[in-house]
């Protein structure tokens, strides 16, 4: 038996989904916007935009996607070998 971290196993992907949905949920309640308008941002079709959530027809988002939400929203994806999180990019003002 493996004490390995569960991201340091071979054959252990990112959550992708997840990622994105809880990044897809900040975004809608954020900013007020729409499926629609977030699909268009992404460059898919809404349908594309909502099954990345929900993973229905298999697909899976591409990072692409995950990244264009960080930069719009200010938030950045932590990957280490036991989780990954998204946590809010502190500005320091000075």
């Amino acid at each position: 038996m493996s004490n390995k971290p569960i991201f340091a196993v071979r054959g252990n992907d990112l959550p992708r989904r997840e990622i994105y949905k809880k990044l897809k949920n900040i975004w809608l309640g954020d900013t007020g916007k729409t499926n629609r308008q977030l699909a268009e941002m992404i460059g898919v079709s809404p349908q594309v935009a909502s099954t990345y959530a929900t993973g229905t027809d298999g697909r899976t988002p591409p990072w692409s996607a995950i990244m264009m939400l960080c930069n719009e929203l200010g938030y950045q994806v932590v990957v280490r070998p036991s989780e990954v999180k998204i946590e809010k990019i502190l500005q320091e003002v000075i």
